[in-house]
């Protein structure tokens, strides 16, 4: 008996090559999703690293704040260097080139 040839054997080849790229992308899924899951640990890392970072800001921010309440002199310390006020009836004199050295 003789097997009888298909008509059609584009179709045949067109279903074949169909066949195997649906099982490439079955076997590239998860190699794909291993790749998704090593960036996402890697920016989840990222990001504890910066949380840690933003915490202990934070911290010291809360000492500053609490030391700028509590405590006047530092209050006045900083008041005096990093915004050059002055107590009432204070003058500031500025002088003219530059520093001098005292004796």
């Amino acid at each position: 008996m003789k097997r009888r040839r298909s008509a059609r054997p584009w179709l045949t080849r067109l279903l074949f090559f169909l066949a195997l790229a649906a099982a490439g992308v079955m076997l590239a899924a998860p190699a794909w999703k291993g790749v998704k899951y090593m960036r996402l640990a890697h920016e989840l890392s990222r990001v504890r690293v910066e949380n840690r970072r933003l915490l202990a800001e934070n911290k010291q921010f809360r000492q500053e704040i609490e030391r700028l309440v509590h405590d006047p002199a530092y209050l006045e310390e900083v008041a005096r260097k990093e915004y050059g006020l002055l107590k009432k009836n204070e003058v500031l004199y500025r002088t003219l080139g530059g520093t001098t050295k005292g004796r």
